[in-house]
């Protein structure tokens, strides 16, 4: 029978050679298993370190190992150093309800002053958000100066943030600063801080752009100035 040819592991015949194949096509066989193993390894010239899913660390290590500790859902790896002075250093956890690692920071700055007249939410400014996985979590973490001025009449001011692309909601509509003096006919402008967290799904890995949404209930005006908008994607 003709000894098998094979470049990497997936072409190895599990039931070759036969039992009725010649003895002495032995040594090619061997050759081959030690061309398709250098092949599939090129670049292993020291111990190679796996993954080690498990409840309680692997007996043995060394510097590199990754551990799934499987009672926590952390995923570590073992630090350098003496065997003394290494530890399990955190690298994020891998359980499918929560949120892992960080994996990418987006930070946007509009220092343009918005003003905004309107009683219902209209688009003001819009800024784009490059995921770089199909299955990730983006918080969204915006603050920012805020103003809102009139007279004699309850005025407030409240932000809202779309999904522009999949034209949905991404967060409540909030008050974020207001004031009211009836009977005062001076014309009055109160200046604060807003701060506003919320979370997004991802959209497959795709590109969205996020519309910033103001309104203004009263007479008067709102503002909003220097905002700067942090988009962290977690794993």
């Amino acid at each position: 029978m003709a000894v098998e040819d094979a470049d990497y592991i997936n072409q190895l015949q599990q039931d070759s050679p036969a039992a009725s194949d010649s003895i002495s096509e032995g040594d090619k066989h061997l050759t081959t298993i030690k061309k398709v193993l250098k092949q599939s390894f090129p670049n292993v010239n020291q111990p190679v370190n796996v993954i080690h899913t498990s409840e309680s660390p692997p007996v043995l290590s060394s510097p590199g190992t990754v551990w799934f500790d499987t009672s926590t859902g952390l995923i570590k790896f073992r630090s350098s150093g003496e065997p003394e002075d290494q530890e399990w250093i955190i690298m994020g956890h891998g359980e499918a309800t929560g949120v892992g690692n960080l994996l990418k920071f987006t930070k946007n700055d509009y220092t343009p002053e918005i003003d905004y007249r309107e009683p219902v939410f209209t688009l003001k400014h819009t800024f784009l958000i490059t995921p770089v996985s199909t299955k990730s979590t983006m918080y969204f973490d915006i603050s920012g100066e805020c103003v809102v001025g009139g007279a004699e009449a309850l005025q407030e001011n409240h932000l809202k943030f779309r999904d522009e692309t999949q034209d949905i909601d991404i967060s409540l509509g909030q008050r974020i600063l207001s004031f009211n003096f009836p009977g005062d006919a001076t014309v009055n402008e109160i200046s604060g801080m807003f701060n506003i967290k919320f979370w997004k799904e991802n959209n497959d890995g795709n590109p969205f752009t996020v519309g910033v949404y103001g309104k203004h209930i009263g007479d008067g005006f709102s503002r909003v100035l220097k905002m700067s908008a942090v988009c962290q994607e977690l794993s």
